[in-house]
């Protein structure tokens, strides 16, 4: 079901809420890739680059995903790319479609010393 934001039915929105946080399956999967994801990296992950919500008074909600990010500190700028990782997922073409997502943003980059 696509997310619309709140209804006026209380009992509408209990259901919903339950619907999307409730389901084992899906829980259980990111457990799973959380785990793998643990036994081959080196350290905690750092900067979240997942989800970006908005949303209004009015129950309005727009939500996206954050694949690519270019995030600046001082003289340091970071390109970073994410992938959906579940227990079913291949590392290998996780791998390949990451540096894909990093590629489709990497020419258009300048760099300046001013």
């Amino acid at each position: 079901m696509p997310a619309s934001g709140w209804v006026d039915d209380p009992e509408e929105n209990e259901r919903r809420r339950v619907e999307l946080l409730g389901d084992p399956k899906g829980m259980h999967e990111h457990a799973v890739a959380l785990q793998a994801l643990a036994r081959h990296e080196e350290g905690p992950r750092g900067l979240y680059g997942g989800a970006v919500f908005r949303g209004s008074t009015a129950g309005d909600l727009d939500a996206a995903l954050v694949l690519r990010t270019l995030i600046g500190a001082g003289e340091e700028a970071w390109l970073r790319a994410g992938a959906g990782v579940t227990g079913q997922s291949s590392p290998e073409r996780e791998i390949e479609e990451t540096c894909e997502k990093l590629r489709s943003v990497a020419p258009y980059l300048r760099f300046s010393t001013d």
